[in-house]
């Protein structure tokens, strides 16, 4: 317990207080954050498996857009590989596909060869993600506000 002993040294920072003024628009801004829809094309679960390679080496199980569609996932809800993996395999059984999902193993070296774009709008309003054959989109509140200013911000 070294946190009691230092007590009158430490300097005492007061707690935030946060006073919401419109409680039902609040609510209603809270329910929103999971208002997510989820779109996947045909040609992107077409494309889901990775052609065969006439080059020397192994084979590639996956596609580039299934590294991408999988990794965005885990990035926008913050989890890490193994549920981000679970995840997907949750999505795939609700579309009553039976497509292989990238593992955890996979997914490591993986993530730094796949160009990977994590501009998710904000979650002022509802969500889409559309996976097409070209790569995962983001369709939102924030995508005017991209195309504007661009892809990068000012740090």
């Amino acid at each position: 317990m070294p946190n009691k002993y230092n007590d009158a040294r430490r300097h005492h920072i007061p707690k935030a207080r946060y006073n919401v003024e419109n409680w039902p628009e609040y609510d209603h801004g809270l329910v929103q954050r999971g208002d997510i829809r989820f779109w996947i094309s045909e040609e992107a679960l077409e494309g889901w498996i990775a052609p065969h390679r006439t080059t020397p080496g192994g084979q590639r199980k996956f596609s580039n857009l299934a590294i991408e569609a999988t990794l965005v996932l885990g990035a926008v809800f913050k989890l890490p590989l193994r549920q981000t993996e679970g995840f997907v395999g949750g999505l795939m059984a609700l579309l009553k596909r039976d497509l292989p999902v990238p593992d955890h193993t996979t997914l490591a070296p993986r993530r730094r060869t796949v160009q990977v774009d994590l501009n998710a709008p904000g979650r002022k309003g509802p969500v889409d993600f559309v996976l097409v054959s070209t790569g995962l989109k983001f369709f939102g509140p924030g995508e005017w506000a991209r195309q504007k200013h661009g892809e990068k911000r000012c740090s």
